[in-house]
């Protein structure tokens, strides 16, 4: 079974990230997004740890930063 492809950025990717998400969408790719989900300024390495913990414990085999 293929497991969902992990995707996350900070603030300064989002929109790149949310056009991303909208081709998966149509062409029918599952993902699972660790964030950020807001404009506000962030730190890149809290998202980065996220997509990176969840490809370690084996729930994303891919992931996109």
């Amino acid at each position: 079974m293929k497991k969902p492809i992990a995707i996350a950025s900070d603030h300064a990717a989002l929109k790149l990230k949310r056009e991303l998400m909208k081709h998966f969408d149509e062409v029918g790719v599952e993902y699972v997004d660790y964030g950020t989900h807001e404009e506000k300024s962030c730190n890149y390495p809290d998202y980065a740890e996220k997509l990176c913990t969840a490809i370690y414990e084996g729930k994303n085999d891919l992931g996109i930063l």
